[in-house]
């Protein structure tokens, strides 16, 4: 009987023991992503199990405990970034290396940038013969990540709007639906795509991206030219919406010394297929919502003349390392 008792004894103690060790869960595992901005780097947070962090962000500075903390870093450079993830049940340590590169251009609203590298970018600028005043000037450049683009436009349209007759149909651009509301034309190898027939013959535009500066770009949609349409005409303005989202980003619309407006952005080459030293060439057009009547593009449409209309191909838009 003793024996019995010993025995059940020991068993409720081990059955103890393990409702003591379950009631404090399976250890936590640490892990985490990043997103960058020049400097600024979002931490994303991919841990599981844990009810409390430590970073350490491996520039000397003081550590954090926020779940996902955003860090701005002293100067670019490759950082050990550690995180200890904790619960009851123990902890997880994850290590990772942040890497922050200087990009040749710097989203931002501080064009000044532009100006250090303006012997490299591709430029186009309105003739005093541009048949749409609306566009002053853009330019282009892009790194191994990004296409970079700078568009000047007439502040003084900035509030127009299109409004279509009941009676006939016809649209009548008042205001700036059209200007707000950009489209971006992409062409990766100057080949393929199609052509479309209010801008250059030989465009063949691969990708059009129609976004609004009113929200900085973060609405943009991308369309592709269908693959039965490569090589060809474009004349029934034929796309397909790819349902990338996320390509492009702007500053705000900045009001320049001489009342233009201008905005900065960037695309993001990583989702289309553009190769390291490919031909890249790009266009800037503003659309009315017909998608039949257009206020102004770059390259611009020029009247040579005697009346007759000039049309601008794409631009070749350079490739730079970033530093």
């Amino acid at each position: 009987m003793k024996k019995c008792f010993i025995f059940a004894s020991i068993i409720a103690a081990v059955a103890l023991l393990a409702t003591s060790c379950k009631s404090k869960g399976d250890a936590p595992t640490a892990r985490f992503g990043y997103t960058s901005n020049e400097l600024e780097v979002t931490f994303v947070n991919l841990s599981k199990d844990a009810t409390s962090y430590l970073w350490d962000f491996g520039d000397g500075s003081a550590t954090d405990t926020a779940t996902a903390p955003v860090h701005v870093y002293p100067s670019y450079g490759d950082y050990t970034v550690k995180l200890v993830a904790k619960n009851a049940a123990g902890e997880a340590v994850y290590t990772d290396e942040v890497s922050l590169v200087k990009r040749i251009i710097a989203i931002d609203g501080d064009f000044s940038d532009w100006e250090a590298i303006d012997d490299i970018v591709a430029k186009v600028e309105a003739d005093e013969r541009a048949a749409e005043d609306y566009f002053y000037n853009a330019k282009f450049v892009r790194d191994g990540q990004f296409i970079y683009f700078y568009l000047e436009f007439d502040g003084a349209k900035e509030d127009w709007d299109v409004v279509i007759d009941e009676e006939t149909g016809d649209t009548e651009i008042q205001h700036d639906y059209a200007v707000k509301h950009m489209s971006l034309w992409l062409n990766l190898d100057d080949a393929l795509g199609c052509d479309i027939w209010w801008w250059a013959a030989g465009a063949h535009i691969d990708f059009l991206i129609e976004g609004s500066f009113e929200d900085k770009f973060e609405g943009a949609t991308v369309y592709q030219t269908p693959e039965q349409l490569n090589g060809g005409d474009n004349t029934d303005w034929e796309w397909t919406e790819t349902g990338i989202a996320g390509a492009v980003s702007s500053c705000e619309a900045k009001i320049l010394e001489n009342n233009h407006m201008a905005i900065e952005g960037k695309i993001m080459t990583i989702l289309f297929p553009i190769q390291q030293g490919e031909l890249v060439t790009m266009g800037i057009g503003a659309l009315a919502p017909d998608w039949g009547t257009y206020t102004g593009r770059l390259p611009q449409t020029t009247m040579e003349d005697g009346g007759t209309e000039t049309l601008g191909a794409l631009i070749e838009v350079p490739l730079v390392e970033a530093e």
